[in-house]
């Protein structure tokens, strides 16, 4: 078995750091090399060209574009603040991301021996995470541009989005919405219901279109009621569920069609008062009808020609009292 305190303290450090990932220089207070790894030589003589040295002044391998940066973090860690920066960096015609780590580094007499600064190219994660945070934006201004209502929330049914058409229909503005629970929309009375069609959504979630008859009552910031009709889609994103609605306020509409149902049992209501006074002088005309098929000529006489034209006349009167009373009960409303 290997006897490690026959090894050098110095060669024990070069192999732990070599063996590390990230690129590792310690760097004297004016700026001497004193000790570096495998890993920081490689990048060195990737970016330059040249091998690096102990003894070597560091500034000699800061690229141009980060030349301000390292200055001002290492006099930063000279007066002992422990420094953790992420900058983009030119390296030859591209751009590169990296994360810098420096912090002072002390014998056991507290004397400072110099700085350590680590470097990790972080150029795919940052990549990465523009990306995200690209498509998301994009994703927020299509949602806030959007001439409908729309809002987000999460699997807890917390608020995590919601554009300026919604703040019109409730009367919240975006930070009074933001983080709140989906209930500040739901009036009291309806909201153990909601609860459980909420906790059901999201057990087994699916597609609701808008137009199948979803309606949701709703209450604005000032207390008024509405009836809403919603469109939910369920997606995930970053491994979280979260659910998208389309938001409609069809207040005005439930309204109109309640009243036109209303007037439409008036009519039918009317039509049925009337009926029965329309089917007597019907059924007396029907009859002189017959009669003067049965024999023209026994029907010429005034009286029954009379009695004829009274029934047809009281016939278009009851006619014209129907259009008449129907007419009042739509003015009426």
């Amino acid at each position: 078995m290997l006897n490690t305190s026959e090894i050098p303290l110095i060669d024990t450090l070069k192999a732990i750091l070599d063996s590390s990932p990230e690129n590792f220089v310690l760097i004297s207070a004016n700026h001497t090399i004193l000790l570096f790894n495998r890993t920081l030589q490689e990048m060195i003589s990737g970016y330059f060209n040249t091998d690096i040295q102990i003894g070597d002044d560091y500034r000699n391998y800061v690229l141009e574009s980060t030349q301000n940066l390292y200055a001002e973090s290492f006099q930063k860690a000279l007066e002992g603040e422990i420094i953790i920066i992420q900058d983009e960096a030119v390296v030859g015609n591209t751009t590169v991301w990296f994360e810098y780590k420096m912090n002072p580094v002390y014998d056991v007499n507290n004397q400072l021996i110099g700085i350590a600064l680590y470097i990790k190219n972080i150029n795919a994660q940052k990549r990465a995470e523009i990306s995200r945070y690209e498509s998301e934006m994009k994703f927020r201004r299509i949602i806030e541009t959007a001439p409908i209502a729309i809002l987000i929330v999460d699997s807890q049914m917390t608020i995590t989005l919601c554009n300026p058409e919604t703040e019109k229909i409730f009367g919240y503005n975006h930070e009074e919405m933001i983080n709140q629970h989906i209930d500040l929309l739901i009036p009291a009375r309806f909201k153990q219901n909601h609860h459980q069609h909420t906790e059901e959504y999201l057990q087994s979630p699916r597609m609701y279109q808008m137009g199948a008859g979803r309606f949701i009552p709703s209450v604005t910031k000032d207390g008024k009621e509405l009836i809403v009709e919603v469109s939910l889609n369920s997606f995930i994103v970053n491994g979280k569920q979260l659910v998208l609605a389309m938001i409609q306020d069809v207040t005005a509409r439930i309204q109109n069609e309640i009243q036109l149902k209303e007037q439409v049992q008036i009519l039918e209501k009317i039509a049925w008062q009337h009926s029965h006074e329309i089917r007597r002088p019907v059924a007396n005309i029907k009859g002189l009808i017959d009669l003067i098929n049965m024999d023209y000529e026994a029907v010429q006489s005034i009286p029954n020609w009379s009695y004829l034209e009274q029934e047809v006349e009281s016939l278009d009167h009851i006619i014209h009292k129907i259009v008449a009373d129907t007419y009042r009960e739509f003015r009426g409303k």
